[in-house]
Parts: C-alpha cells; structure tokens; sequence
C-alpha cells in the first residue's frame, strides 16, 4: 500500500475496507456526528493549551485535556479489537467523539503502531490514525491525535503523514529514561545526542513529552538510546514494574546522589528547564505549584514566541556536563538554552562570534541581562539553567 495523502475520513474508510463496507461505514460515521462542532480556537499555542499560569500550567495527566484511549485494549469477557472490519474502528470512534464533546482536548492513541496486528507498523496503522484525526475534527476542531509511538525517532515519520492526515503530535517516550541517566551521571552525551537528532519534518506537526515514571513497558524504547551499562543501574534503583510510581520526581529522586532539599529541588527544576526547552509540547504528571520555581518557568516558556510548538531546534554540544540547545521559532525569534546537568560549576563551551551571536541578551529565567561575549554568559552553577533571547534594540543599554 503506497502513502495516502488524503485527509478526508470517507475516503480513508474506503481505504481500509472497500467501497462497499466503506460507504456503509461512511454512513455510519455521519450519523455519530454532532449536528455542529466547536468553534475552532486557532492554531496549536501553549496559551491554548492552559500552560500560561498556574494552577493550570502544565498538560495534567489527571484531567480530561489529555485523555488515553488505548487501541487493543478490550472491556473483560469481550474479544480482542479487530480493525480489519469497521465496526470496531466505528465503536471506537463513537466512544472518542463522546469524549471530545465533553471537553477532551488531547486524544492519546496508545498502540496505534499496533492496530492492524503484527508487524508493527503497518500502513494500515497510519490510514486508521488519519481517519480517527479527521474524525475527531469534524467533532471539535480544536482536538489534537497524539500517536503513543514505541519506536526509535527514525520508525516515527509515516506517523506524521503530510501534516494533515496522521498525527498532530507524537510522542516521545525515552526522555524520562535520558533524563534520569543524565542527572544520575551528570554526563550529557546521551540526551544532547537524542536532542541533536529530534527534527520536525514538517512544521504542522509536533512532538509531545511527558516526565513520567518509566515503567518497565518503556524499557525497551530506552534501549534503542542508552546502552545496557547506562539502563540496568537505573532498572535495579527504580525496581521497575508495569505499574507507574506517584511521579517522575519520585524516579529522579530515586537516582543519583542524594541531596540535600535545597540541591533536590534546583536538580528537579533543571530537569524540567531541559523538558520545557525541547522542540514540541510538555506534559507534566505533577502540579506545577508542588515545585517552587516551575510555574515561573512555564510562565516564562508560554509568554515566548521562541518556544512556539512548532519551531525548530538545535542541538550545541557545550561539553560533557551541560545540555545545550537553540530554539528557533517560525518568525525568526531565537532561544539559547543551557542547562547544568551536574552539582558542580559549569561554563558552557561555546563560542557566540562563532554562533554569530552578539548585542545583549537576557535570561528568561533570571532577568539578568549580559553581552554574549566572554564567559559570565556561559557560566551555571550547579544545576543552573539560562533561557537567553536577544534583546530588542530599544531595551538595549543605552538606547
């Protein structure tokens, strides 16, 4: 079966199933409809999304904005879903529509990689999502597919399709485990490599990242980006399960040397300035406002056009202990990113002439306002992040 580029859900039924069976489903299908939908609330923003202020600062896993649907689950007594016929397909799209009436903003497909049987990923895979993506926006414009994918970056694409007709959002479940091996070594070689490799194809799509307890379920993700030496350490601390801990700051707090509160809490908040830096959308598992200091993050993420969902990254490798990165928003808007990944004192080994970097520019997270040029810029205290952005001429100094 050759890439479909169609986004219309009736023809993806056909796809799937037939003319026959496909327009009998298609019948189906505008029967479950709603007579009108949702307004639609503009393009993807992380205002729009609640992650302006707190308490509403993060994608809560608790609330009905990000709902999991998993697609080869099945209630007891019943058999296992078949989507080689439309009836299961239709009934789960009935109980997502449901959903999205009710104010379901997120809609997490778990095992979508999986839904037409094995092998894994099939096209049929990505036809399915793309008919559960247009059907949900016919519902409620302003709903987002996210694909759960068990897969290396490079197996993800096809699940992005054209922009229009798969996902709007994929998510990425090695962090948590890249996070975690970073902060336990205070080394940065392995999540600035993973950093280096996270593109977005297209700008209409995006990625998704949850800190959330790696269970034993996403051991094998981590595999395709940590070696054994780095995942057993952390497998024996965390005594994994299927069964997900009360949150990732448990898992953090579980690695690593222990510390004092004080240095707890600066490790915590770094970890979440090098989640909040990534290209893509964050989703927290705990409340912004059980961690000083976060919602002031989120708070200053949201308000900058730099850290639009859909802009770009670049990885800078700025020496072993330090993640470094840029961001580059669709209008020009820039973000350099640095974050200490150790206890100790740190300075950056990067060049800002070399960047072609120069002017003043400030800290998101501190205020401060610097030259790019010496070292004082690059300089971070043990657990130190710095979000800088280019001041615009008439704030500069003098002006």
């Amino acid at each position: 079966m050759s890439p479909c580029k169609c986004s219309d859900p009736y023809a993806l039924l056909t796809l799937l199933y037939g003319a026959d069976e496909g327009r009998t489903a298609g019948e189906t299908l505008r029967r479950m409809l709603p007579a009108s939908s949702a307004p639609a609330a503009g393009g993807l923003t992380e205002a729009s999304l609640a992650l302006s202020a707190p308490p509403q600062s993060g994608l809560k896993e608790n609330e009905l904005l990000i709902h999991d649907v998993d697609l080869l689950s099945s209630p007891p007594g019943q058999p296992a879903p078949d989507y080689h016929s439309s009836e299961h397909l239709l009934a789960v799209t009935k109980s997502l529509l449901e959903d999205v009436q009710r104010g379901a903003r997120l809609i997490r497909l778990k095992n979508i990689s999986r839904a037409w049987g094995d092998p894994p990923h099939q096209p049929q895979n990505v036809l399915i999502l793309g008919f559960l993506r247009a059907a949900l926006l016919l519902a409620n414009p302003n709903a987002l597919a996210v694909a759960e994918l068990e897969a290396p970056l490079a197996v993800r694409a096809p699940y992005f399709g054209n922009g229009e007709n798969a996902a709007h959002l994929i998510e990425t479940g090695e962090l948590p485990w890249l996070l975690l091996d970073a902060f336990a070594r205070g080394k940065s070689g392995s999540l600035q490599a993973w950093v280096n490799a996270l593109r977005l194809p297209i700008t209409a799509i995006s990625y998704l990242h949850r800190l959330t307890w790696p269970n034993a379920a996403s051991a094998s993700l981590a595999a395709e980006v940590l070696s054994a030496e780095q995942i057993t350490p952390l497998q024996t601390v965390l005594n994994l399960s299927d069964e997900q801990a009360p949150s990732f700051l448990t898992a953090l707090t579980a690695t690593g040397e222990a510390l004092s509160p004080q240095l707890a809490r600066r490790r915590a908040l770094a970890t979440h300035a090098a989640l909040l830096s990534l290209t893509g959308l964050p989703a927290l598992d705990s409340d912004p406002d059980d961690l000083p200091g976060l919602a002031a993050m989120l708070r200053a993420r949201a308000a900058s056009p730099a850290f639009s969902p859909w802009g770009a990254q670049v990885g800078l490798p700025c020496g072993d202990d330090c993640l470094g990165l840029m961001r580059i928003a669709p209008d020009g808007a820039m973000a350099l990113c640095l974050t200490n990944l150790s206890v100790e004192p740190q300075t950056a080994a990067l060049d800002a002439a070399a960047l072609g970097f120069s002017g003043e520019w400030q800290d998101l997270l501190s205020g401060e306002v610097l030259a790019l040029d010496g070292e004082e810029w690059r300089r971070l205290a043990g657990y130190q992040s710095h979000w800088w952005v280019a001041m615009p001429l008439q704030y500069r100094k003098g002006i």
